[in-house]
């Protein structure tokens, strides 16, 4: 027999799981001097982007700019 409360708790578990696996660190941790320094150089979203491309890194615009109002580790 199907017991609804018994799988709402299951998914809200699994839920909450999913939440905490969120933590991880950036990959653009590794290039956050390089970041800055382009950033207070004066470089735009875009031109940051193609250079972590071009260092292996995909990333594009708008991961930089939330990347960046993240705020210091």
């Amino acid at each position: 027999m199907f017991d609804a409360v018994a799988e709402l708790a299951k998914v809200r578990e699994s839920i909450q799981l999913k939440k905490k696996k969120r933590l991880r660190r950036s990959r653009l941790d590794k290039y956050r001097g390089e970041i800055l320094g382009l950033q207070r150089a004066g470089a735009s979203l875009v031109e940051i982007a193609e250079f972590l491309t071009s260092r292996g890194v995909p990333a594009v615009p708008s991961t930089v700019s939330r990347y960046l109002k993240r705020g210091p580790l």
